[in-house]
């Protein structure tokens, strides 16, 4: 029960200081009566109050004669104040403050100065000539300070302008807002003004940085920011909506299955965005290419000539967030090729002749990115022909050097275009190789031996005007000693025909193109 009891009081003891230290910061923005005595007959004057211009509040002004001090008749109280007898209608509305009143109170200045109110007289604290008169003084003294006009903001061309309307800032933009008195050449009293809102404001001060994190759910989903000088009826509100912005790139050939992060060279796009909310229109942008290999005109993007890391900016040019920007990151590959031999075809050979001859169709990688914007051909190349003679490989001997195949000069194709592309098989070039080596005469290569005819030819792409290196393919041959023959190029085939075998050609009837 001590310990219990103990508690109880250290509780009362809390509460009964923090409402004095409670009432204490109550009365010190309010005049506080004033007790006069005849002991103490003149109280310290109370300064440092101060009330914004306009305020409703009725302040009371007022003395109290403590132990048995009376009035002496006809000697008071007596009030002077700046709106006494009328002589300032500026001052504001007053009742009281009359002789022989004990309080007075006012409200509604619209004058901004600073204000003295003082009461004086006579007191006495006995009957007859015990009674002397003894002289008492009381007073306030303080500032009516200007209101708040209106809400400025630091614009980052501009300097601090008016906020007229609502303001739509990008999330996690910083904004300094301003207060400006409702006085051409009036400042704020001490301490003055208060800032607030659901935007976080907090704290008094002429201007406040507020910081806005919180994306608006809709057009209406106002993070405010409010200040005023001491009461409400002098707030001013500034509206802000809060979006971000996030960048993207519509591609120009979104087949099914791509990639969304990085782009073939020479691809082209649209540098884009999406907005939070979705309604928020009339932005001014600026797009620029921070980095890697690309040219972006305006918001149209064409991926550059290499292998890079491409970066992307989108930069608000106006209003309280210019400057602020989003940025978006993609890669740009070179592509590589390979061969397969054309679907659905057959092989072009005539029975009792060795040889054979089939289509290839020549295809584009990494099969996620488009490269519709190359063209590609078939370069040169010279043959090489081997043959396996007591184990050893021979260049220059064999089967196809006595029917004088070695040296062979592969001339030039024409550029042509990429026409398709497949998340299953890449970028397809627009022509067919004739992949073949015919009629070839007996007697054919020595017992037990492969002969072999190899052509490395060179193919080649085109961006922008600009050749470079594909993929070097090799024509590959060889022929045994009953004839057969097998054929491959760069990845198509081996395709292998007997002489015996039966005649065929390489696209049997009734074939279509896949």
């Amino acid at each position: 029960m001590k310990s219990v009891l103990r508690v109880t009081i250290v509780s009362f003891v809390v509460s009964v200081m923090a409402m004095c230290a409670f009432s204490q910061l109550a009365l010190a923005d309010t005049p506080r009566e004033m007790h006069v005595s005849c002991t103490a007959p003149n109280p310290d004057h109370q300064k440092g109050l101060h009330r914004p211009k306009g305020d409703s509040n009725h302040w009371e002004f007022k003395i109290v004669l403590d132990g048995n001090a009376h009035f002496v008749k006809d000697q008071g109280p007596f009030w002077e104040f700046e709106g006494i007898d009328g002589n300032d209608p500026d001052w504001g509305m007053i009742t009281g403050g009359k002789t022989g009143d004990s309080s007075m109170e006012w409200w509604a200045p619209t004058k901004t100065d600073k204000f003295k109110v003082r009461v004086y007289g006579q007191i006495s604290c006995g009957n007859g000539g015990d009674g002397k008169p003894i002289d008492f003084s009381a007073g306030w003294e303080g500032e009516v300070c200007p209101g708040v006009q209106k809400i400025q903001y630091n614009d980052p061309s501009n300097g601090y302008v008016d906020v007229t309307d609502t303001l739509y800032v990008l999330k996690g933009t910083k904004v300094t807002f301003k207060a400006i008195p409702d006085e051409p050449e009036g400042s704020f009293c001490e301490g003055e003004p208060h800032w607030d809102g659901s935007a976080g404001a907090t704290g008094t001060g002429e201007s406040k940085e507020v910081t806005f994190d919180t994306i608006s759910t809709s057009l209406t989903d106002y993070k405010t920011v409010s200040v005023s000088e001491g009461n409400s009826n002098t707030e001013k509100t500034v509206n802000v909506v809060v979006y971000d912005l996030t960048p993207k790139l519509i591609l120009d050939d979104p087949f099914d299955g791509r990639s969304e992060t990085r782009l073939g060279i020479g691809e082209t796009a649209k540098l884009s965005y999406d907005v939070e909310p979705t309604d928020i229109g009339g932005l001014v942008l600026q797009y620029t290419k921070q980095s890697g290999d690309a040219t972006l005109f305006a918001n149209q993007f064409t991926a550059g000539d290499s292998d890079s890391d491409v970066t992307l900016r989108i930069t608000l040019a106006s209003g309280p967030s210019k400057g602020e920007y989003r940025e978006l990151s993609r890669t740009v590959v070179t592509p590589s090729a390979y061969m397969i031999q054309e679907p659905g075809s057959g092989v072009e050979h005539t029975n009792g002749i060795a040889g054979l001859a089939f289509h290839a169709w020549v295809y584009l990688t990494p099969k996620d990115v488009s490269f519709k914007k190359l063209q590609v051909r078939e370069g040169t190349g010279t043959s090489i022909v081997t043959a396996d003679i007591n184990g050893a490989n021979t260049q220059g001997a064999g089967y196809f050097a006595a029917h004088q195949l070695g040296g062979v000069h592969h001339g030039e194709g024409a550029w042509q275009p990429v026409i398709s592309n497949s998340i299953i098989t890449g970028s397809r070039v627009g022509l067919f190789d004739t992949v073949g080596l015919n009629n070839l005469p007996a007697p054919y290569a020595s017992a037990n031996t492969i002969d072999a005819f190899a052509w490395p030819i060179q193919w080649w792409y085109k961006n922008n005007g600009v050749a470079h290196e594909l993929a070097l393919f090799t024509h590959y041959v060889t022929i045994d000693d009953a004839g057969t023959v097998t054929i491959s190029k760069g990845g198509a085939g081996p395709v292998t025909k007997a002489v015996g075998a039966a005649t065929t050609n390489i696209h049997p009837p009734g074939y279509t193109e896949p």
